[in-house]
């Protein structure tokens, strides 16, 4: 029995997503004191490249989704893949701010065409029954990019902050650029189905398996649904890439050792790591608008929990943050399901693409506000605390959410 073609599309999206997940989304924080101790920043002006960077692929996003659901998706992954190298390379030859932010502006155009809208559009296109299990491989591979993380300390320890800019830049061409001709657009354009099973096997009418189903993008955005999800994105996103950008200079303010707070990043990874797959089962099973909404509650768990940890904490005390935090923010992957469900895959690349703007907003807001915060006062726990009760609004306007119409799911 030959294997459905979209399994290929998953692999390779998850090696992509594994690889800026270890350099950026768990790894940027590995970067913070070695730049602070080169240059003698602050806390906010390093965290402000996440904004950057953010702002950057926001406002591309829904540019990019659009593109997505009219452009070959092999077409825009190996531009994204070209250009995102470059931003790398520059960041490997810094030597102030402006040139900092420069490279994170480039980072965040290749990335909004290389890494998360584009695979997760097409993923979404090449699956539905299986939409969570595809989604939970994405994701896990994303953990276990965080899991590495002590390598990426001891590489800049050993050959400094911008040489390992110099080989993340290498890293992504050789990985980027020929892991893009596995991708498709279509299932259809090969006259195959999404999960590779003909409609009449899962007893659904055969136009409901047809790609150009679902909203028109101003229907979309006509529904309460829609903001309801995309403030849900805002915060929890904003609030797991606070946690992540901030976690090790956190605890190594606090007294902790590198190679510790290393080994927490670690841990938190780990954690998300063995839940994600868990995550995308259940995500084919259960309702995912209560899913996510667990999630986001885990995370403002996680939020009161980091602030009380610190140098003398006992792994009991670490382990209680990590958990909930792992498990939260491995939920992630849900909202890209959530969109096929309610809004279907006709226009989804450029729903998603608008959608982000939300997370744009949370991830480009929270991590410099929380970097301002330590700088005036010294201390974390305000941020946190702050962050905790946002997480908690957000959780209950989710279970707000309409349930999602059938026909798409």
């Amino acid at each position: 029995m030959n294997l459905f073609y979209g399994w290929y599309i998953v692999f390779a999206s998850a090696v992509i997503m594994g690889y800026n997940s270890f350099l950026y989304i768990y790894g940027f924080t590995s970067f913070i004191n070695p730049i602070i101790a080169t240059f003698g920043w602050t806390h906010s002006q390093i965290t402000l490249a996440m904004t950057v960077r953010s702002v950057t692929t926001g406002i591309l996003n829904p540019f990019i989704g659009a593109l997505a659901d009219r452009w070959p998706i092999r077409r825009l992954l190996i531009i994204g893949g070209i250009i995102m190298g470059l931003g790398y390379f520059l960041l490997s030859r810094i030597s102030g701010p402006a040139m900092f932010y420069l490279g994170y502006i480039i980072i965040g155009l290749g990335g909004a065409l290389a890494i998360q809208l584009v695979p997760q559009t097409t993923i979404a296109r090449w699956f539905r029954k299986n939409l969570g299990k595809a989604n939970g491989m994405t994701g896990f591979s994303v953990a276990l990019g965080g899991v590495a993380v002590p390598l990426l300390v001891m590489v800049i320890d050993s050959c400094g902050w911008q040489n390992t800019f110099l080989f993340a830049a290498v890293g992504t061409w050789i990985l980027i650029i020929p892991l893009s001709f596995l991708f498709r657009n279509r299932p259809e354009d090969y006259g195959l189905y999404p999960d590779g099973i003909p409609p009449e096997e899962l007893n659904q009418p055969r136009s409901l398996s047809i790609e150009m189903s679902g909203l028109s993008v101003r229907k979309a955005m006509k529904t309460r649904s829609f903001w309801l999800i995309g403030f849900g994105f805002m915060v929890q996103g904003g609030g797991s890439i606070t946690i992540l950008a901030h976690l090790m200079p956190h605890l190594i303010d606090g007294g902790m050792e590198k190679q510790r707070a290393g080994m927490v990043v670690m841990a938190v990874a780990i954690v998300g790591l063995v839940a994600r797959l868990p995550i995308g089962w259940l995500m084919d099973i259960i309702n995912r608008r209560n899913l996510i909404g667990l999630s986001i509650g885990l995370s403002s768990i996680s939020f009161l929990l980091l602030w009380m940890i610190n140098a003398d904490s006992p792994l009991i005390l670490i382990l209680a943050f990590a958990i909930p935090f792992g498990i939260g923010n491995g939920s992630l992957w849900v909202r890209s399901a959530l969109i096929r469900d309610y809004f279907g895959t006709r226009n989804f690349g450029t729903i998603y693409g608008i959608l982000t703007v939300f997370l744009t907003i949370g991830s480009g807001l929270l991590p410099p506000i929380t970097g301002w915060v330590f700088d005036e006062y010294g201390q974390y726990w305000p941020a946190f605390v702050a962050l905790a009760t946002l997480n908690f609004v957000a959780v209950c306007l989710t279970f707000m959410i309409p349930r999602s119409p059938k026909a798409y799911q």
